[in-house]
């Protein structure tokens, strides 16, 4: 049985990150599920970062395996950047994953 909001396409859910840069070209990244991006209690997601230059071109993309949020935990991803002189924006994305 399902409980939860109706299905659909599209589904805004609330999400915080946070991300630390403790060497030159290593970024860590948290990313937290608020209870408005979980069904069931229970968030299944893909992350993909994307690394973009000061011309808005994609330079690098680092897909994350599909992992279960729950309340109190979290997704802990790290990323190299390969050119750290030419990396300007990361965008974050959270594909939502049907159970």
């Amino acid at each position: 049985m399902f409980r939860g909001p109706v299905p659909v396409e599209a589904r805004d859910g609330d999400w915080k990150i946070t991300y630390r840069k403790p060497q030159n070209n290593i970024w860590s990244l948290q990313l937290y599920g608020h209870d408005t991006a979980m069904v069931n209690n229970e968030a299944r997601v893909q992350p993909t970062l994307l690394v973009y230059d000061e011309h808005e071109k994609v330079i690098q993309v680092d897909r994350g395996a599909l992992s279960i949020v729950t309340r109190g935990s979290c997704i802990n991803m790290q990323l190299t950047i390969d050119e750290p002189s030419q990396a300007r924006n990361m965008a974050v994305l959270l594909k939502q994953v049907p159970s």
